[in-house]
This record gives structure tokens, C-alpha cells and sequence, in this order.
């Protein structure tokens, strides 16, 4: 049988902006990181994180959409 990986989509904070980012875990916990997408990306499990990528980025926009609206409410 084949490894598995998890593949998480997540948003990330900097500065009030929000972004859409993936973690990459392995089952065996000797593997864990943060990728921070930036409208390029090279990796090997391209199909899997694009659907986890293209769901952060909807989770981003979302919230991008509030913050913005909340901002406007308050100048």
C-alpha cells in the first residue's frame, strides 16, 4: 500500500490580509509543513493540492469580503 499524506486547507493571516495556504502531514508525523501559496505552487500531489488550495481560497475570499466590509463600515 502506497503512503498517505493529509492535505489541509487553511487561511493564513499577515497584516490583516488573509490567505489561502495548505499543510502537508503524513500519517507517521515525520513530515509537517505550512506552504504559503502565492499564485504558484510546484509540487508532486498537484491534483489533490488544487482542490485543497481552491478551497482555502474560497475560505480567504470570504473572509477578505467581511474584513473589507467592516473596514468600510468604520471610516
Amino acid at each position: 500500500m502506497g503512503e498517505s499524506i493529509v492535505i489541509i486547507p487553511y487561511v493564513w493571516e499577515n497584516s490583516r490580509q488573509y490567505f489561502p495556504a495548505i499543510e502537508i502531514v503524513r500519517p507517521d508525523k515525520q513530515y509537517h509543513q505550512h506552504r504559503y501559496y502565492e499564485g504558484k505552487y510546484a509540487f508532486i500531489y498537484e491534483d489533490a493540492m488544487q482542490i485543497a488550495i481552491d478551497m482555502a481560497q474560497i475560505e480567504a475570499n470570504r473572509i477578505n469580503a467581511v474584513v473589507q466590509v467592516n473596514n468600510d463600515g468604520n471610516e
